[in-house]
């Protein structure tokens, strides 16, 4: 993912400050300690498994 690779650059201080505009389809996201059960779920937005977070 590119968006993964500027915060690495950014860490490393290869690269300065981004300002990202970004965009994409509706998405519901959640925290990673919420059980998917939990999630009210609509058939036309797909739920997206997160890779930080806690509770949404």
């Amino acid at each position: 993912m590119q968006a993964k690779n500027l915060v690495r650059q950014r860490r490393e201080g290869a690269i300065g400050g981004r300002l990202a505009f970004l965009a994409h389809a509706p998405v519901i996201t959640f925290g990673t300690r919420i059980p998917r059960q939990e999630l009210l779920r609509r058939a036309s937005i797909p739920l997206a498994d997160p890779d930080r977070g806690a509770l949404a």
